[in-house]
C-alpha cells in the first residue's frame, strides 16, 4: 500500500509496525512483518545512520523508534498523510508489539 511512497516493503513495515508500537525489537517487526530479520536488520541500519530511526540497548535486545527530533517535526501531519488509523492487515490478527497486542 504506502511501499511506493517509502521506497520498498521492508521500509514501509519497519513505518508502520514503529507508528503503531512505538519502541520495538528486531523479532517482533519481523514476526509482524513476515519479512526476514536479516533483510529487516540491513534496513533499520540504513534507516538509522541517515537519521531516520535511533536505537538502544535494553540488556541483549536493541530497541528502535523514530528519531526523537523527527517525530517532533509535524509528526500529526504523518498521521493525517497516511491516516493509520484505516490501514487494514490481511489476516486481521492480533499484532505483537513485545507484550503488547494491538489490532
Amino acid at each position: 500500500m504506502l511501499k511506493e511512497l517509502f521506497g520498498s516493503r521492508s521500509t514501509e513495515q519497519i513505518f508502520l509496525n514503529l507508528a503503531h508500537g512505538g519502541e520495538l525489537h528486531l523479532s517482533a517487526i519481523s514476526k509482524n512483518s513476515g519479512i526476514g530479520a536479516t533483510a529487516l536488520l540491513r534496513k533499520l541500519n540504513e534507516l538509522e545512520s541517515i537519521g531516520i530511526l535511533v536505537s538502544r540497548q535494553f540488556g541483549r535486545t536493541r530497541l528502535y523508534s523514530f528519531n526523537p527530533i523527527l517525530t517532533k517535526l509535524n509528526w500529526c501531519h504523518w498521521h493525517q498523510f497516511i491516516n493509520l488509523s484505516s490501514l487494514k492487515y490481511s489476516d486481521q490478527k492480533p499484532i505483537d508489539y513485545g507484550g503488547h497486542a494491538h489490532f
